[in-house]
């Protein structure tokens, strides 16, 4: 498991929100949902120069939205499967606005056996970092490169002051 930091400004988030206590199964009817419907945010999608998306965001918060980490053992807490758009971005009715914290992060990439919902890779990171005392200071962010098609878990470090 290859650990790299990486650092990301402040930056905003349209997506499909649902509450998760312990059953991870609704993360998937959000994704299906915001899939589905995603031509109704296609004006605010941040795009690269080949006008394309470059990822995708399971962004996480605990119930207070204040961004630290999920409760109950990392099995609790707001998602958010989202994409980046523009700061003036007004979310249509039926989606959510997040604007997301800048932090410093160490990027891990999932490994290609994990489970949906990538729980081997989570616990793999989080033994590392209590071995090495690492402070995981909010919620883990997921982002799925779609030119690669490859997952990683973002986990903060550090609060960037923008």
């Amino acid at each position: 498991m290859e650990f790299e930091k990486y650092t990301k400004k402040s930056f905003v988030l349209l997506g499909m929100e649902g509450s998760v206590h312990g059953d991870p199964i609704i993360i998937l009817k959000l994704w299906k949902y915001a899939n589905l419907r995603h031509e109704r945010i296609e004006q605010y999608i941040i795009r690269n120069e080949e006008g394309k998306i470059d990822g995708v965001w399971g962004a996480k918060s605990d119930f207070s939205y204040s961004f630290k980490p999920w409760g109950n053992n990392h099995t609790e807490g707001i998602y958010l499967a989202g994409v980046e758009c523009v700061k003036d971005a007004e979310p249509p009715r039926g989606w959510d606005k997040w604007i997301m914290p800048g932090y410093e992060y160490i990027k891990v990439e999932c490994v290609e056996d994990d489970n949906l919902f990538n729980e081997m890779t989570f616990n793999e990171a989080m033994q590392y970092f209590d071995e090495n005392s690492i402070e995981v200071i909010a919620s883990v962010q997921e982002y799925t490169d779609l030119k690669t098609r490859k997952n990683y878990l973002l986990f903060p470090i550090k609060e960037l002051k923008d």
